[in-house]
């Protein structure tokens, strides 16, 4: 992979991930755009950015306007939420992370 450019001295790759993804927990939040379960998203994300954990958020675009700050060592990505785009997701980055924590209403 071609490295782009560098984000506070880790070098990031043309798939939006950094080397250390490994160990980073990717959130999948697709379909999590409003009421009961955007709070719940907030506070994790919240409790998260607090943390030293690194974090890959994947999440709904149309929260983009509407989301909780998240520091320069944790990545975002926001995608249009459909079934296809979230498969896609997947099968470029299946071995990219360790841990994933599903936060959407699908598996």
């Amino acid at each position: 992979m071609k490295i782009l450019h560098s984000i506070s001295g880790r070098q990031k790759l043309k798939n939006g991930c950094t080397k250390f993804c490994k160990r980073m927990l990717l959130v999948d939040a697709l379909y999590i755009n409003n009421a009961g379960g955007k709070v719940l998203l907030d506070y994790l994300m919240t409790i998260l950015e607090q943390s030293d954990i690194q974090v890959y958020y994947l999440l709904d675009k149309r929260i983009e306007q509407n989301h909780i700050t998240i520091k320069s060592s944790n990545t975002n990505l926001f995608v249009k939420s459909s079934l296809w785009k979230r498969h896609k997701f997947y099968l470029r980055h299946r071995k990219s992370f360790k841990n994933v924590l599903c936060f959407a209403s699908l598996p």
